[in-house]
């Protein structure tokens, strides 16, 4: 075994396919070891935050072929009767047609493929990744929050027009319905498992869903919410649900299966190929998994009754944030250096390829928003990448509005 370039992925998930095309990208050579578990069908949801990193790896091609749905908005429906609707693009489509269409990808780009019946022990001496999902077989310990459980209902037809996604709140359970092009699920979240193995009448009437929808109970899903208390010891690190398992109301697991990929592979890289910068790469992977936790459990204990609002940009604004030494990722490789910190201080230095550096220097330099975004319109950003970009550094505590300069005479 080549052990420079070699990285063991226990668990075949989109995760560790996701892991294995990001490492051949990066020349490291990469074995997937499958063990054939019980899993559940239904829907995931990948939002467009995410799509840049599919586009990195060049799956287009791939997801087009999976009946994708395309949603624009989540729906939410309180116990009340109020609606609100939450702006934002994302892309629904079957995690099992996923998981099994992205692991052929990774084999056929060269990843190895091994069928076991057991996961052997962990080897300390060869560069390894625990994708094992919620099991978390490499990675323990773990600390879980909650005890919910998801009781999964899937229908394999049209019910629903494609890429819609509602959120409803009963009490003290709360389900969600989401759909691509050829099918739909609906989750019932709780501690009480489903009885009769139907859909009750008042989430279907939540839902906005007809008496009779063919949904069949297909089974149970975790929905507490987890972490792993090292996600990176030795040579192994832990990515996606190993790291961290979210809860299915904020939408992020598939999308963190997605960055943690790329983050460890970084990590990998970096071990290779400049080991003097190996302590930085681990404390980067460190505080990449905890900020993870951190933000999710954040959003489950403040945020669940009401969902973010986008706000509209003022005339003028001002940098505020700090910065300090740390490590980010170029080139795929972790590079030790100054990031800036958000208000919840979490570390960053990139946004998508906007180097957040260069951020800071623009707007300290051009205090009107306007003229911010015709800077970042030089540098090849769309008006609505560039807008967007202002809101999420208004959002995250980057910069605030400031009082308009005087003119002068």
């Amino acid at each position: 075994m080549n052990v420079v370039n070699d990285v063991t992925i226990a668990g075949a998930g989109a995760a560790a396919s996701f892991l294995a095309m990001r490492a051949l990208q990066l020349d490291l050579q990469p074995t997937i070891l499958r063990v054939s578990l019980p899993a559940v069908v239904g829907i995931e949801i990948v939002p467009a935050s995410a799509w840049r990193l599919l586009d990195a790896l060049g799956l287009g091609d791939v997801l087009a072929g999976l009946g994708a749905g395309l949603g624009d908005g989540l729906t939410r429906r309180l116990p009340d009767g109020t609606i609100d609707v939450r702006d934002g693009r994302s892309l629904h489509v079957e995690r099992l047609r996923l998981r099994e269409a992205l692991l052929r990808e990774a084999e056929r780009r060269g990843a190895r493929i091994c069928e076991i019946d057991r996961l052997p022990p962990l080897d300390p001496e060869v560069y390894a990744v625990d994708a094992t999902g919620q099991r978390a077989a490499w990675s323990r310990p773990v600390v879980r929050q909650g005890r919910e459980w998801a009781d999964i209902f899937f229908a394999d037809e049209t019910v629903i027009p494609p890429g819609t996604s509602t959120l409803a709140l009963l009490g003290r359970e709360w389900a969600y319905l989401a759909s691509d092009q050829t099918s739909a699920t609906v989750g019932v979240v709780g501690r009480s498992a489903s009885v009769s193995g139907l859909l009750d009448r008042k989430i279907l009437r939540a839902l906005e869903l007809v008496d009779g929808a063919p949904f069949r109970h297909v089974g149970r899903r975790a929905a507490f919410v987890q972490w792993a208390t090292k996600p990176i010891v030795g040579r192994r690190l832990a990515i996606g649900d190993a790291a961290v398992h979210h809860s299915p109301i904020g939408g992020r697991g598939l999308a963190f299966a997605l960055g943690s990929a790329f983050a460890a592979a970084a990590v990998l890289a970096t071990w290779r190929d400049d080991p003097p910068a190996a302590s930085a790469a681990r404390s980067y992977y460190e505080s990449y998994v905890a900020a993870e936790a951190h933000r999710h459990v954040t959003f489950l204990r403040n945020e669940q009754p009401s969902l973010a609002t986008s706000q509209e940009l003022p005339e003028q604004v001002r940098w505020v944030r700090s910065s300090m030494e740390g490590a980010y990722v170029v080139k795929g490789r972790v590079t030790p250096g100054e990031v800036v910190t958000l208000a919840n201080g979490e570390p960053a230095r990139w946004l998508g390829h906007l180097d957040l550096i260069r951020l800071r220097e623009i707007v300290m330099a051009e205090r009107s928003t306007a003229s911010i975004i015709a800077h970042l319109s030089e540098q090849g950003f769309c008006i609505a990448d560039s807008q967007s970009t202002l809101s999420w550094a208004l959002e995250r505590g980057l910069i605030v509005p400031a009082e308009r300069t005087r003119a002068e005479p």
